[in-house]
């Protein structure tokens, strides 16, 4: 018989037990719910995922400084299951440049390079 044991185990990782900082708002969308829904969420997860229900709860146990993920097609199913927008399910922010700023400062630096390497020539004639 399958053990139906759908709490999940005791893990903790780096830190004090309860205080670390998680990669995804898992655990805070089932504190969301009532005590009902919870167990219907919780029992209904599995097959809904396709994932083992230790998956699920490895899942929300990630630390924010882990280098595991969670699939990409994974995620967007949490954020549709529990009613989030694109990227609401990461518990981060990104800093990053769009690509347009990374093509104009590379054609930049190779205009410069241009003119830095044409200067060279000229001054050695």
């Amino acid at each position: 018989m399958r053990n139906m044991n759908h709490e999940p185990a005791e893990l903790h990782f780096s830190g004090k037990p309860g205080n670390e900082m998680l990669k995804y708002k898992i655990q805070e969308c089932l504190e969301r719910l009532t005590v009902y829904e919870y167990r219907i969420v919780v029992r209904s997860m599995p097959d809904y995922l396709g994932k083992s229900i230790n998956t699920f709860w490895n899942y929300a146990k990630i630390p924010i400084d882990s280098k595991m993920d969670i699939p990409y097609c994974t995620v967007r199913m949490l954020e549709v299951f529990f009613g989030l927008r694109v990227g609401d399910l990461l518990n981060a922010s990104f800093n990053c440049s769009h690509y347009s700023e990374i093509i104009n400062e590379s054609y930049r630096k190779s205009k410069d390079y241009w003119v830095q390497s044409n200067v060279l020539s000229d001054d050695e004639q």
